[in-house]
């Protein structure tokens, strides 16, 4: 980030990095993170146009906007020129209906231009999606050994979790069946995979693989994650902190997931394990069989 302050008076602090480039007619492109309430979301900005002769250049901005990402949305004017008073110093300013809503500054790698670029320009905010990631643990034993699997979370801990920045996060629900023997985990989330999520849980671990199983295929200790949540697995009465994610394979197109667990004991597959007196092997993409060792 840069660390050049502006003095515009935005309230939305935000971060990018500016591309531009051109001879005669200019491309200038930025994905701006922007630090919002409860969350990081993501505005683009993208033009073109006819302008003076200028070479190539990146560009890291800092600075904020006046409005939240939702209201930014649309065609804008802008404003990129070096800055007046810091050389090497970008100054980019965006206006709506003739108002400034953004200003950022930033050191220019490769500036070479004199020009003004002066004109217009779109906001666009990605489209990203929730789903409904379920994921299954359930009873197997034919007496009935298993009659009671719940999962504990706190929708209102943000250090239970790690989700890609920029995507949506809802909440974790959780839903019992057949007399308490099947747990199904609900996570409202977005999917991209990310190595922060993947960090989140193999920290939880230490990263030692031997506490560590998953479904489907894959590797055991993941490099990327689409999301972690850390809860509490409680079987029969017996509590386990846990750490369960999601993850993706590209071979098949199939998203697998993740469990961790320091009580956890993983066979020599990394795919079924041991936890206390209980052992959980996988079925499929998103289910663990649970039954007594």
């Amino acid at each position: 980030m840069s660390n050049i302050e502006s003095d515009f008076e935005g309230i939305y602090e935000a971060t990018g990095i500016m591309n531009q480039e051109g001879f005669i007619f200019y491309h200038a492109g930025c994905k701006f993170y922007v630090i919002e309430e409860f969350q990081v979301s993501i505005i683009e900005f993208s033009a073109h146009g006819w302008g003076d002769d200028f070479g190539v250049s990146i560009s890291e901005l800092g600075g904020a906007f006046s409005k939240p990402v939702k209201d930014l949305e649309g065609e804008c004017h802008f404003n990129l020129e070096e800055d007046g008073e810091e050389d090497g110093v970008l100054k980019f300013t965006i206006k709506q209906d003739g108002v400034a809503v953004g200003e950022f500054k930033g050191i220019s790698e490769g500036l070479d231009f004199t020009a003004i670029i002066d004109g217009k320009g779109k906001l666009k905010a990605p489209r990203t999606v929730a789903h409904h990631n379920k994921f299954i643990f359930k009873g197997i034993d034919t007496n009935n050994d298993i009659n009671d699997i719940k999962f504990l979370f706190n929708n209102d801990d943000t250090s239970a979790y790690s989700i890609t920045k920029g995507q949506p996060w809802k909440e974790v629900n959780v839903m019992q069946k057949d007399h308490g023997s099947t747990l199904i985990v609900d996570i409202d989330a977005g999917r991209k995979g990310d190595s922060s999520n993947a960090d989140f849980f193999n920290d939880t671990v230490n990263s030692d693989g031997n506490n560590m199983i998953h479904t489907d295929g894959g590797s055991n200790k993941p490099s990327e994650l689409n999301f972690a949540i850390k809860g509490v697995l409680e079987i029969n009465g017996d509590r386990f902190n846990v750490c369960l994610g999601q993850g993706h394979r590209s071979s098949n197109d199939h998203n697998n997931w993740h469990l961790a667990s320091e009580s956890l004991s993983a066979d020599k597959h990394q795919k079924n394990g041991n936890l206390g007196s209980f052992h959980l092997a996988q079925n499929g993409t998103h289910q663990f069989d649970v039954s007594l060792k």
